[in-house]
């Protein structure tokens, strides 16, 4: 259960008046639905950016700064996080980083 109660419940809105009903609405569905979206994005773009360009090592170090993902414009979505390859020394950014 989750602060804005259950979803199938019928006092969904017990504690909120008419008023914050839409509020309420879209605070659930940010939580829920968009935040699906955005774990599903992320699994996508780690599983397609972990191995190094230059020997294929996933053994590597990041720095760990978090970016802003546009939900509306995904495809420009880049991780400009340092990485370095722990088995050839090679330096880059995460984005640069392959999945073969």
């Amino acid at each position: 259960m989750t602060r804005y109660g259950k979803i199938d419940d019928l006092n969904f809105f017990e504690d909120s008046n008419k008023d914050n009903e839409m509020d309420n609405i879209k605070d659930y569905i940010e939580e829920h639905i968009m935040g699906r979206d955005r774990e599903t994005f992320f699994k996508r773009y780690n599983a397609a950016h972990r191995r190094c360009p230059e020997c294929g090592s996933t053994h590597n170090t990041q720095t760990l700064v978090a970016k802003v993902l546009d939900l509306e414009n995904k495809d420009s979505y880049r991780d400009t996080n340092n990485a370095i390859c722990v088995d050839c020394g090679w330096n880059g950014i995460v984005h640069d980083l392959t999945n073969e």
